[in-house]
């Protein structure tokens, strides 16, 4: 049993030695293939380690940088060059603008200006809330704009929402006064009263008279509720459900929507402004309550159902809205070569296959009509989740004139606080226009980019990033006193002022986690470039040659969702675009055709916290749950993938020339050097079977 209890607590410790360990043999192989063997042992070590999270992922991807020169792949000289590359340069000044923005809170105040103009109607707010956050999103951190956008949301639904809440305080109060007896507990108002619902059994006994008095003691502290009650224990032999334990516990407000384990039954707990009951789910009673008090929670319950507005309640209204936020986040990032990981891990893969990455006026030619079209499906269909298809489909106008002005207010006034622009957000708003045209003024492709005036590939997008980032830590955070930019009203004396970006700051804020994620994840794919294994599991995929390209394409997207809900998306766009690469070779179509869609997807993953950076803040945050997510993100999964595959095989199929096959991803290898490949890999394994399946592999290549 205690080594059950330690497995369970180190299990990640052990399993980091047991799993490389296993595959020892792949080290020293009885083989002349040596070399790919040990590129197999180097992929399955990271892949592991990357989809459990045995070590942070940051740290997994140092691995390649001491295995592969152990392993005798690749020396540390040569993996160090391609740990830092272009892609690296772009990261290093591409991240110091945008906490440049978030410092500025530039973001911010564009967000409210677009949302006081596009309106604050219930639906003209949602369609400017998940548009803004797309678009902002195609630049900065998505976790740092979800985070932006929720705070936002929040009050501006409180506003909307005023009179709801206003009565569903109220009516707590009369709850607290009806359940003290007709004396309200003034001492604790922040303690929030629980309705248990219990699947087999109708009713909770009340506690003791003196176990169901709070005290200030019993209150750890002012974000926990205590609960104190009385539930009927059933023991196995026994139905009559005589015995009684009182049980004591203390949770979280965040954890209110939870399910728990006490003294062996299963409750759980609900927080009943949050889930207004029904009026026959009325089959649970409060902690404290007697038979009295449930027909007293039912009239009040009706009563707070008679003062909700029409529409979705106010916790709805939020869950939508929230989730909302994540969907756009994660469909803006696709738009651009920035806004997302994976994106980076596309375009480095096209440079080492053909000399050449994607830039970023190419990717948004793919990108941005993708998002575009997704983000409006994905606008009606949060707006039939919300409001429903009736409403959805007439047009509905939802909000009392009164609800709407509570939220004009709101951002009127955060408008106020925020005031004139300041100098450094006119300076940190002129660097990012200047950076983005030249992104895409570079290399146009229909005239010839200002990169003309220098020799041929000597600019790129990082050398761009990097002098805007270096510019930023020039320019002044306040406007200085000095020659054209002091003004007439102004004698100040000149004095030493910060730079709009300080090294503390971009220290502090710089996602160095990513950097070393896509450093690893170059070495890895040089590794299984330079070690042989890409040609040798070429072969091993001529099952697809007997498929349709579209199918293959259709059934990679939807693959690549699916894989991106349980495990980082980063991470899967790791390991999969050097095997779509050797699978487009042997269907002898263009790589692109299947590693953009493939590529793409991994953002479009809606259903669960781990999928993205936007899933995981929405869920932290406690407005939702993984049913709400689920419930939400299936449909768009589907939907996803449907504008994917359209994209694939329309404007992208026009825009990259995917109905022919690149000079660079043409088959290198004959049927003999195929037939000897497998033959090689087949001794590896070890095994005779492969043997024999090569050798009928070989007869069908011939005939």
């Amino acid at each position: 049993m205690a080594i059950i209890v330690t497995l369970r607590t180190y299990w990640r410790q052990v399993l980091v030695i047991i799993w490389p360990l296993l595959l020892c043999p792949l080290v020293f192989p009885f083989s002349e293939r040596s070399m790919e063997s040990k590129c197999v042992f180097l992929f399955l070590v990271m892949a592991l380690f990357w989809i459990v999270e045995l070590l942070p992922l940051p740290v997994t991807a140092l691995l390649p940088m001491a295995l592969c020169p152990i392993l005798g792949i690749k020396s540390s000289k040569e993996a160090c060059k391609v740990f830092f590359n272009e892609l690296t340069l772009i990261l290093l000044g591409g991240f110091p603008v945008a906490v440049a923005l978030e410092k500025t809170e530039l973001h911010r105040r564009a967000a409210l200006w677009f949302l006081s103009k596009v309106g604050l109607q219930p639906r003209r707010l949602l369609f400017g809330i998940m548009t803004m956050t797309a678009l902002i999103s195609m630049w900065i951190s998505n976790t740092a704009t979800t985070a932006l956008m929720v705070s936002i949301t929040k009050p501006l639904l409180e506003n909307i929402y005023k009179d709801e809440l206003e009565s569903n305080k109220r009516i707590e109060s009369e709850i607290r006064e009806d359940l003290n007896g007709g004396t309200e507990d003034t001492g604790n108002r922040d303690i929030e009263t629980i309705i248990i619902e219990y699947p087999e059994i109708k009713e909770l006994l009340p506690a003791n008279e003196e176990e169901s008095r709070f005290t200030d003691a019993d209150v750890e502290s002012p974000s926990d509720t205590v609960l104190t009650f009385t539930i009927p224990h059933r023991p196995d032999t026994d139905e009559s459900y005589q015995d009684q334990q009182t049980s004591r516990a203390v949770f979280s407000r965040r954890q209110t929507n939870r399910k728990y384990h006490i003294r062996g039954e299963k409750v759980e707990l609900r927080n009943w402004r949050q889930i207004p009951l029904q009026a026959d789910e009325i089959n649970t009673i409060s902690p404290r309550s007697s038979g009295n008090h449930r027909d007293s929670l039912e009239k009040l319950h009706r009563k707070a159902s008679s003062t909700t507005p029409q529409g979705p309640s106010f916790q709805v209204a939020l869950r939508a809205f929230t989730l909302s936020i994540a969907y756009s986040a994660n469909i803006g990032s696709m738009a651009t070569l920035i806004g997302s990981p994976p994106n980076l891990v596309l375009s480095q893969t096209m440079y080492k296959l053909s000399g050449r990455a994607l830039d970023f006026g190419q990717w948004m030619l793919f990108g941005v009509p993708t998002s575009v079209i997704t983000l409006v499906l994905a606008y009606v269909w949060m707006s039939v989740f919300l409001y429903g298809l009736r409403s959805t489909l007439t047009c509905k106008r939802l909000g009392s004139p009164e609800q709407v002005e509570y939220a004009a207010k709101m951002v009127r006034e955060e408008q106020k606080k925020m005031g004139a622009m300041k100098f450094n957000e006119k300076v940190v708003s002129i660097h990012f226009i200047i950076l983005v045209t030249l992104w895409l003024t570079r290399r146009p492709g229909f005239v010839p980019g200002w990169t003309v005036l220098f020799p041929d590939n000597y600019v790129t997008d990082g050398v761009v990033a990097v002098a805007i980032a270096v510019s930023l830590f020039i320019f002044s955070d306040v406007r200085p006193a000095v020659l054209c930019f002091r003004s007439k009203e102004d004698d100040r004396p000149p004095r030493a002022i910060p730079s709009v970006l300080t090294w503390r700051l971009l220290s502090h804020k710089m996602p160095w986690g990513v950097i070393l994620l896509l450093g690893g994840a170059f070495v890895l794919a040089d590794a299984i470039k330079v070690s042989g294994l890409s040609q040798t599991i070429e072969p091993h995929l001529h099952v697809v040659q007997q498929m349709p390209p579209w199918l293959v394409c259709l059934t990679v997207i939807a693959i690549t969702c699916f894989i991106t809900e349980i495990t980082s998306n980063t991470v899967v766009a790791i390991l999969l675009l050097p095997l779509l690469n050797n699978m487009a070779k042997l269907m002898r179509i263009h790589p692109l055709y299947l590693m953009f869609p493939a590529t793409v997807s991994t953002s479009m993953a809606f259903m669960l916290p781990v999928a993205t950076p936007p899933n995981s803040v929405i869920y932290a945050y406690g407005n939702v749950g993984i049913p709400d997510m689920v419930k939400g993100g299936f449909v768009l999964n589907f939907v996803a993938t449907g504008v994917i595959f359209l994209a694939a095989n329309t404007w992208g199929w026009l825009f990259f020339e995917m109905g022919t096959v690149p000079e660079w991803a043409r088959m290198e290898s004959n049927t003999t050097t195929a037939y000897n490949s497998m033959t090689t890999s087949s001794t590896i394994l070890g095994t005779t079977h492969i043997a024999s399946l090569a050798n009928e592999n070989f007869n069908n290549y011939t005939r």
